[in-house]
């Protein structure tokens, strides 16, 4: 090998073009009793130094080897002597089995796997990494680096083409590629098969992540800052002392069956993550998580730390494409702060989630139906998120209900230009959510009394429905074993024909079940256990008696109704609301803030079965 690309050198240097001769000759390792004289060319074949491409034996050796011989070629800059200059490349061709962790500890040193080279972990023991072995470490591997002082000596490595599979025995996890203490990484055209995280980054900043996918890995992608987590925490099992992951870019990039959760970013920021696609996710949830990961499974997580203040922050999420299981409900995002680890300045923009089953009727408002954005913990510190111009397409014929948003808390969230209207009749957007655009056309005060004029009710009394604390914009239904609603009628007759479906939002609370009863243009859609089928086919759109689990936080629901006739606009609506019959009569729900108008986003899911 190393004769052929000699005479290939020489036949370039005659004025010949020799075959298929590469711009960068390959070297290998200097030749015994010399000192490689003469200037190197900056490219090595790790098949040099005694790598076995065909994966039967070790080539950890060998490959850590070629790293370290590229490392000496790299040279520091005159004017700067902390940075490098004349990169090195590895050049990995074949398959090969590894048994330890690859470091690339030094600046521009880059690993090229021609022509899709695969690296087989056959690891049989992850002590020291605390359950996590890594396949390859890019940056300075045992030293953690403080915030805005990793050196130049630890930039510009580039992974590029590389494959990294499970070995077939012994079925030990690994981490793929951990990414730690360095600069402007690029990880480009590469796949993870089957390990527990295909690709971490931690104490790492401006790095690109373009092109990779990982498949079956419990995670799929980590953007991780550790902050002030203990060294149990690190896959190094080094402790940090500051901690900095932030204009991170991750394009194009795919996880696929991620048994856990497909992206997580935590208590991380400034990232943009474009284009990605996250298929089958959470269908084995690990327990326990490993490395304080949090143990919510979902598609793309975005959440503060555990430990300490600290925030994640700007960050834009976009173009990202949920494949949702077939058979069970999923959440898509879900964004959590805890813990003083705030959220905020985090945008989902044009996140579309494809859906597989249609939902019978009884499943609508039910946890059985999969969410495109749920908010969990510490809404009180969530700011400026925003969910826009995303939404459901259905996959398979018939209706679909699906969950646009569901918040446990109350963020300062803004739903803007989502669709359809349908999968905002299962939503609740916490007391801070908001809907644009929306037209409101009335705001129910019931500072009038019990019944507020030219409203009636229903199994009400002065002992049944009463004020909350003395607080007259509050209706509160509690005291009887049957329904307690109060109903009243609304006339859009002033209002255009093709306008899209009336929407009816409220804040509500409590630990009795809320009832909720629509009659638009003189059709009741009668909500007990089950929509009726005739009325589903008009609107597919409301809530089946939904429960009000939280008594201490108020909870936005929101209600829309699609337009049955394209030829005749809705010109009336009558409501219900109240508590549904409960034996207990302590059971109550508060209700207050109700609006009645109309929401002008989309209507219907995209159904290509239904062209």
């Amino acid at each position: 090998m190393g004769m052929l690309r000699l005479l290939l050198g020489f036949g370039v240097c005659a004025g010949m073009w020799v075959g298929a001769l590469e711009p960068e000759t390959m070297i290998g390792k200097p030749p015994a009793g010399t000192s490689g004289e003469g200037k190197p060319r900056q490219a090595v074949h790790a098949n040099d130094f005694g790598a076995d491409p065909t994966g039967v034996q070790d080539s950890t050796a060998a490959i850590q080897a070629a790293v370290d011989y590229a490392s000496s070629l790299v040279k520091p800059h005159v004017k700067s002597p902390g940075d490098r200059i004349d990169g090195a490349t590895v050049h990995l061709r074949g398959v090969y089995r590894v048994t330890e962790p690859i470091f690339v500890r030094t600046s521009n040193v880059c690993l090229d796997g021609d022509g899709g080279a695969t690296l087989l972990p056959y690891f049989t023991s992850a002590a020291g990494y605390n359950g996590a072995k890594p396949v390859l470490v890019i940056g300075t591997g045992t030293v953690w680096q403080t915030s805005g002082s990793i050196p130049a000596a630890n930039k510009y490595n580039r992974v590029e083409g590389l494959m990294i599979k499970r070995a077939p025995s012994p079925n030990l996890s690994f981490v793929g590629i951990l990414v730690s203490g360095t600069r402007n990484a690029v990880l480009r055209d590469l796949l993870v098969e089957e390990g527990l995280i295909g690709v971490l980054c931690e104490n790492t900043s401006e790095a690109l992540i373009q092109q990779v996918s990982t498949i079956g890995c419990n995670w799929g992608f980590v953007f991780d800052s550790r902050k002030d987590r203990p060294a149990a925490h690190s896959v190094l099992n080094v402790t940090n002392s500051d901690n900095d992951v932030s204009s991170m870019r991750a394009d194009m990039i795919t996880a696929y069956y991620p048994q856990h959760t497909g992206v997580l970013a935590f208590d991380t920021g400034t990232h943009l993550i474009t284009g990605c696609t996250i298929g089958c996710f959470s269908d084995s949830p690990s327990s326990p998580t490993p490395l304080g990961f949090p143990a919510a499974a979902v598609g793309l997580h975005v959440t503060g730390g555990t430990t300490g203040p600290g925030t994640t922050r700007g960050m834009l999420v976009q173009d990202v494409v949920f494949e949702a299981s077939q058979s069970s409900p999923r959440d898509c995002i879900r964004v959590d702060a805890a813990n003083q680890h705030a959220v905020f300045g985090v945008t989902f923009d044009n996140c579309t989630v494809q859906t597989w089953k249609s939902y019978s009727l009884t499943d609508l408002g039910k946890d059985t139906a999969t969410t495109l954005l749920r908010v969990g913990q510490g809404g009180e510190d969530i700011v400026g998120l925003t969910l826009r111009k995303s939404g459901y397409m259905a996959q398979s014929a018939g209706y679909f209900y699906g969950r646009l948003v569901d918040c446990d808390t109350a963020p300062d969230l803004l739903v803007q230009d989502c669709f359809p209207s349908i999968t905002l009749a299962s939503s609740n957007l916490g007391s801070g959510g908001h809907i644009d655009p929306v037209e409101y056309v009335y705001r129910i005060d019931p500072s009038a009394g019990f019944t507020p004029p030219g409203w009636t009710s229903t199994n009400v009394n002065g002992s049944s429905l009463i004020t909350n604390l003395g607080d007259p914009t509050i209706w509160r239904f509690t005291g009887t074993t049957t329904d307690a609603y109060i109903t009243r009628s609304f006339s859009f007759n002033e209002y255009q024909p093709g306008l899209a479906g009336p929407i009816v939002t409220f804040l509500c609370r409590g630990d009795g079940d809320l009832t909720f009863v629509a009659e638009v243009n003189g059709a009741a859609d009668t909500l007990t256990t089950a929509k009726n089928t005739v009325n589903a086919s008009r609107y597919s759109n409301a809530l089946v008696d939904p429960n009000v689990t939280s008594t201490s936080t108020w909870r936005r629901v929101t209600f829309t109704f699609n337009q049955f006739d394209a030829n005749y606009g809705f010109h009336s609506m009558r409501i219900w609301v109240g508590r549904k019959a409960n034996a207990s009569l302590t059971k109550y729900v508060d209700i207050c803030d109700l609006w009645v108008g109309y929401f002008e986003g989309g209507r219907h899911a995209y159904n290509p079965f239904e062209r």
